[in-house]
């Protein structure tokens, strides 16, 4: 799995782990010595939408922007619309999270393909 690769390898810092994990919405609790977490695979899940057994880049902007109080409505016509700048803040808002996301989704795609 690309994704439990790039959390248990030697380049992802605690940090990024962490950052990871507080944008899904997985609490601290519950995670594993290898950097995974008890509840991701559950969370996965939930962001793979189509059912295809890999989550690209718009359905990971639709479930952070639920998780992060936008309304499945919003996140579903922004992820159709490919606009990864459409939450429930100002403009400023905006940008910097969909920035933040792309450095996070582009991080843990490692052979970027755009999905994982």
């Amino acid at each position: 799995d690309e994704v439990a690769a790039m959390l248990a390898s030697a380049d992802t810092t605690p940090e990024f782990v962490a950052s990871f994990y507080q944008a899904l919405g997985i609490p601290k609790e519950g995670m594993r010595e290898d950097g995974t977490h008890e509840d991701f695979e559950a969370v996965w899940s939930k962001m793979d939408v189509d059912g295809d057994l890999a989550v690209d880049f718009d359905e990971f902007c639709r479930y952070l922007r639920t998780v992060n109080g936008g309304d499945d409505a919003t996140a579903a016509a922004a992820a159709t619309a490919g606009d990864a700048t459409t939450t429930t803040g100002g403009v400023g808002d905006m940008v910097g999270e969909a920035a933040a996301w792309r450095v996070m989704f582009d991080h843990i795609d490692k052979d970027g393909d755009g999905s994982v």
